[in-house]
C-alpha cells in the first residue's frame, strides 16, 4: 500500500531555519528535486509553473509572467491554495510596480488582486495601499535612496512572514509545501547572493517585468 503523498514528502524535508539570512541551505537543490518526485503530475506541474513565475529572472523562459499567473489560477482549484498563490502574486506585483514607477515606466498589463487598482491609482503615493501593505512605504523609500539590497531584504522578510503564516495553518498539503519551497528559495538566494549586485538586480527585475510589454508601457 503506497504511503500518503504529502505527509511522506513534507516529513522528509529538513526543518527550515528561523529566517532566510543563512550561510547554507538546509537541503541541496538536487535532493529537494528528488523529494519532489513524490508528487503527482498535476501537482508537479503546478510547482514547476510557480517556480517559473516566482523566479522569472533566473529561468530564461519565453512565457510572459501574466500567462504563468493565469495558468496558476486555473490550476488552483482549492480556495486555500489559490489564496497562497494570490499572496505571492500580490507581493510580486507591488514590488514590480514600485520599481517601474521609480524608473518612470507604467505597467498596463497588471496581474493579481490589486493589479487593476495599482494601474488606476498610479499617481497616488504607494498606490493608496500603504494601509493594506504597511511595508510598501519603507520598500519604496529604500529604492528611492538606492538602497537596493536593503529593499530586497525588506521584501524577503515580508515573503518569509507570509509563508510562515501559511505554514502555521497547513501541515500536510500543497499550501504547506509551497510555503516550504518559497522559504527555501529565499534561504538559497541569500546564501549565494553577491552583496555588490543589488543595483544590477534592480535593473534586471524591472526589465523582467516590463520587457514583454514594451509596446504597452507609457
Amino acid at each position: 500500500m503506497p504511503l500518503p503523498k504529502y505527509p511522506t514528502l513534507i516529513c522528509s524535508l529538513p526543518r527550515l531555519p528561523a529566517n532566510f539570512e543563512q550561510p547554507h541551505v538546509p537541503i541541496s537543490r538536487p535532493r529537494l528535486e528528488d523529494r519532489l518526485k513524490m508528487l503527482g503530475d498535476r501537482d508537479g506541474e503546478l510547482i514547476r509553473t510557480l517556480e517559473r513565475f516566482w523566479r522569472w529572472e533566473f529561468c530564461g523562459v519565453d512565457t510572459p509572467p501574466q500567462n504563468l499567473y493565469d495558468r496558476l489560477v486555473a490550476m488552483s482549484g482549492d480556495p486555500e491554495l489559490l489564496e497562497c498563490i494570490e499572496i505571492l502574486t500580490d507581493i510580486r506585483m507591488l514590488t514590480v510596480a514600485v520599481r517601474s514607477k521609480i524608473l518612470n515606466k507604467k505597467i498596463s498589463r497588471p496581474a493579481g488582486r490589486w493589479g487593476a487598482h495599482i494601474v488606476r491609482n498610479w499617481s497616488v503615493p504607494d498606490f493608496g495601499l500603504s494601509v493594506r501593505f504597511p511595508w510598501l512605504t519603507e520598500f519604496r523609500a529604500l529604492l528611492e535612496n538606492k538602497q537596493y539590497t536593503q529593499g530586497e531584504r525588506k521584501v524577503c522578510h515580508v515573503v518569509w512572514r507570509e509563508m510562515a503564516r501559511i505554514a502555521d495553518g497547513h501541515y500536510f498539503d500543497l499550501p504547506a509545501l509551497i510555503a516550504y519551497l518559497i522559504r527555501w528559495d529565499l534561504v538559497n538566494r541569500w546564501a549565494v547572493r553577491d552583496p555588490d549586485s543589488g543595483c544590477n538586480r534592480f535593473d534586471t527585475l524591472v526589465e523582467e517585468a516590463i520587457g514583454d510589454n514594451a509596446g504597452q508601457i507609457q
